[in-house]
């Protein structure tokens, strides 16, 4: 594998199509797992689907506002941020936002790599701490569950909706029209059933995972790692089955990362995860 070397521009190309087609699905899940429910009205129907109904806001967050971060879901490059109410306003996130954060990310990765805890200290993961078992197991299973995400969440929400006007006047407009129509049909319970509560208290604690499991404790060449199997395509939106190839070549669109990493990069030079408890095993790893 050469870092660096040139795909061939076939693989730069943008599909609008499957960008719909994968964003509609998304929301064909959502709508079909609550009528599921509302159908099949019991405990365990409902805790399944917010569980996975968590997994499809995953997608619309870290698949495809993250595509469209990189301006990755469509050709017309405006439509990346015009068209962001159908995946990105509903988690409470925009492309646009994000844009400079998350390509600083990018422009830094290989110093971030050098970091001993890949600057994760966000999650209070110090080089001193990193080490300890119970520590990590606090920080990676304990405290998720038991609401710290869902603070940790709602905090980010307000600052950027108190230090960002814009993107305060974008949630006002569609969840102003979204809670008026709800109300307007009498059920404004199905909103805070099957949005508001996997929102709020699911979603928080997958994005945790995931996002440690980008590169926390990667020991590959490229310090990233895929993450293939069941449970991130069901829980993590798919958002980060290649995110070696992602690295190296941002540009290139979420459909073509399958072939391009087995052209241009290969497994030698990423971390694997193939499974949650596989993932937990490298999280929680400490060096001999």
């Amino acid at each position: 594998m050469i870092v660096g070397r040139p795909p061939i521009k076939s693989f730069y190309r943008r599909s609008g199509i499957r960008s719909a087609a994968g964003i509609f699905f998304d929301w064909t899940m959502v709508f079909a797992l609550a009528a599921a429910v509302e159908w099949f009205p019991h405990p365990a129907t409902y805790l399944a689907a917010i569980l996975l109904i968590a997994g499809r806001m995953m997608s619309l967050e870290t698949k495809w506002t993250h595509e469209a971060i990189h301006f990755n879901l469509f050709r017309k490059k405006s439509w990346n941020d015009r068209l962001e109410f159908l995946f990105a306003w509903p988690v409470f996130a925009s492309a646009s936002l994000g844009r400079e954060t998350h390509l600083g990310h990018h422009r830094k990765y290989l110093e971030e790599k050098e970091d001993p805890v890949f600057g994760y200290e966000y999650a209070g993961i110090t080089p001193d701490k990193k080490n300890g078992r119970a520590f990590m197991v606090w920080i990676w299973f304990i405290r998720p569950l038991i609401g710290y995400q869902t603070l940790h969440e709602l905090r980010a929400i307000v600052a950027n909706l108190i230090e960002t006007p814009s993107f305060r006047w974008k949630m006002l407009f569609f969840w102003g029209l979204v809670v008026g129509v709800f109300a307007t049909v009498g059920r404004p319970e199905l909103l805070v059933w099957y949005w508001a509560v996997p929102l709020f208290v699911i979603r928080p604690i997958f994005w945790f995972w995931q996002d440690l499991a980008q590169h926390y404790n990667a020991r590959s060449p490229l310090g990233t790692r895929d993450l293939h199997g069941w449970f991130f395509t069901l829980f993590f939106g798919d958002s980060r089955n290649y995110h070696g190839v992602h690295h190296v070549y941002p540009a290139m669109p979420w459909f073509q990362l399958a072939e391009g990493h087995r052209l241009f990069v290969g497994d030698d030079q990423v971390d694997v995860a193939t499974g949650f408890l596989d993932l937990t095993r490298q999280i929680l790893a400490v060096p001999n």
